[in-house]
């Protein structure tokens, strides 16, 4: 591999909007860097907050392609939901994180409330990028009042972007037709329910194809998603009915 001569600049950002060809402009950005022998790329993933699956994707094809090319890459600027998803699906290891100071303590608590002030919330957002925005905004609003560790909250953060936007890109729910949510802290955890009048679609009946342990020899760049949900969470079931799409997710956190 010739590595002399590399470019001035071996960053590339990592697009969170990977809609309008952007994920197709990240991979060219990185296949030029690969091609003047590069010896290392840095990925800035500072625009990955919140994190889905599809990005986790995008860095596991950026991965391949540099171990295949021999050149070493660095994930550069992290933020904590980032390096939680990595965790949960088992492949922190293959990467190597630079500019990452803080990872979420699991033992470590965020600020203790006698009681919740809110114990149930209700919603709607529209199926659009910004809808799903304006929906997680809200879903948090309601967390913080909840006496939950942070990775907790990592973990509800990410399942509720994932389960969001998988219905935006995929469920086919109508233009003005708003997605319906309610959380409920109870004995069992925190209860998410979806619903949405989308394409019937049953995510809790699919097996789980996704062999983390063998993703690198499989180069696995999608269906991390699945997976994903159902590390983040405790239990999960899925029934349509009155022609909608109803996911529950349950996550146990130890609240009242």
């Amino acid at each position: 591999m010739q590595a002399s001569n590399p470019p001035c600049d071996c960053g590339i950002a990592v697009p969170a909007d990977l809609q309008h060809g952007s994920d197709i402009a990240f991979r060219h950005k990185l296949k030029e860097l690969v091609d003047h022998g590069s010896s290392e790329i840095r990925l800035d993933c500072s625009a990955l907050d919140p994190v889905h699956s599809s990005h986790i994707g995008l860095l596991w094809q950026a991965r391949e392609t540099c171990e295949e090319a021999e050149i070493a890459l660095l994930l550069n600027n992290a933020k904590a939901g980032l390096v939680r998803s990595l965790e949960v699906l088992d492949l922190l290891e293959f990467f190597t994180l630079a500019n990452y100071a803080v990872k979420p303590d699991r033992d470590e608590e965020a600020e203790p409330h006698a009681v919740p002030s809110v114990s149930s919330c209700r919603l709607t957002f529209a199926a659009t990028p910004a809808g799903v925005d304006e929906g997680l905004e809200d879903f948090l609003a309601f967390l913080r009042g909840l006496p939950l560790a942070k990775e907790t909250a990592f973990d509800l953060r990410t399942a509720f972007y994932e389960v969001a936007t998988n219905i935006r890109s995929h469920a086919g729910v109508n233009a003005g037709v708003d997605v319906a949510f309610d959380a409920s802290l109870g004995e069992q955890g925190l209860t998410m329910v979806f619903r949405d009048r989308g394409v019937p679609f049953d995510p809790v009946s699919r097996e789980d194809t996704l062999d983390l342990h063998k993703a690198a020899q499989d180069r696995q760049t999608r269906g991390f998603g699945l997976s994903l949900i159902k590390r983040l969470i405790d239990d999960w079931s899925y029934e349509y009915t009155d022609n909608a799409n109803v996911l529950t997710l349950i996550k146990k956190c130890g609240g009242e």
